[in-house]
């Protein structure tokens, strides 16, 4: 095998190491030791990654072909979730959704939090739902079950329910937009549906809007690889009352990770904060 000269900038304690390398392991050396090379991480997105150093990219030596190939590390695929996720509106201060940052003061809000916090934590997790009425804190427990998994490294799409339709009845005839809009959503490792079938003037849920929901549902429910968050003031009975597949397929793939918060007054937190 060919044999390399030593360049001076190299030469250290290990000179005579680096000189007895082969051509191959001189190159594979270089890669390493780039790839060992750490940057500051991100503060806004908050992935430190111990494999790529927070420099985005690996580099390797392909022997075969004699040339030096570069590949993204998967920790770019978290920090592109969360910029989706800053992006979306509603969770813009998703850095202070965290479970740490969840106050119970009830036993209610202390199984809500310890459901969520076990789900983050459960290896075997299925998908996650979690219902309730407007302000019980759904919204940030299930944000900040959705930022972990991403964290973690796993890809991750987020969309409130009610703008996504809109997105989709907006490309309906169009069918190459249509299943653009679709693909993410069809092939993330997480999505988040926040509010499901919420209308904002509080319509009745569409057959399209049903369909489209069910379509993207139930291409998830084939994969048991894909992880599926859900928050929403529908019950799971209700859900089963208005379709039954589209509810039986959520509650099978949810399994223990079913959380229903009954509505009664005093639930909402944000008139208890006065917001």
């Amino acid at each position: 095998m060919k044999r390399i000269n030593t360049p001076n900038f190299l030469k250290s304690t290990r000179s005579n190491e680096i000189a007895s390398m082969s051509e191959d392991e001189y190159q594979e050396w270089l890669c390493a030791k780039e790839n060992a090379k750490r940057v500051e991480p991100d503060a806004k997105y908050g992935v430190d990654c111990p494999i790529c150093g927070n420099k985005g990219v690996l580099l390797s030596w392909d022997r075969e072909n004699q040339v030096r190939t570069a590949r993204t590390c998967a920790c770019e695929k978290s920090r592109a979730s969360l910029r989706i996720l800053e992006k979306s509106g509603v969770c813009a201060d998703w850095r202070r959704k965290t479970i740490d940052g969840f106050v119970a003061s009830n036993e209610w809000q202390e199984v809500l939090k310890s459901k969520v916090s076990a789900y983050i934590t459960d290896t075997r997790r299925g998908w996650l739902f979690v219902s309730g009425q407007s302000g019980c804190g759904k919204t940030h427990l299930c944000t900040a079950a959705f930022v972990a998994l991403v964290q973690a490294g796993l890809s991750g799409h987020y969309k409130r329910w009610s703008d996504l339709m809109q997105e989709l009845d907006a490309a309906y005839y169009t069918r190459e937009e249509y299943e653009k809009l679709k693909k993410p959503l069809l092939t993330c490792r997480v999505l988040y549906l926040d509010d499901l079938f919420k209308h904002k003037d509080n319509a009745d849920v569409s057959n399209r809007e049903f369909d489209h929901t069910l379509r993207i549902l139930d291409a998830r429910y084939q994969n048991p690889e894909l992880l599926t968050i859900l928050s929403t003031e529908w019950t799971l009975d209700r859900l089963i009352a208005f379709d039954e597949a589209l509810g039986g397929r959520i509650a099978e793939r949810c399994g223990k990770y079913i959380v229903q918060v009954t509505n009664v007054d005093g639930r909402n937190h944000r008139l208890q904060r006065g917001e």
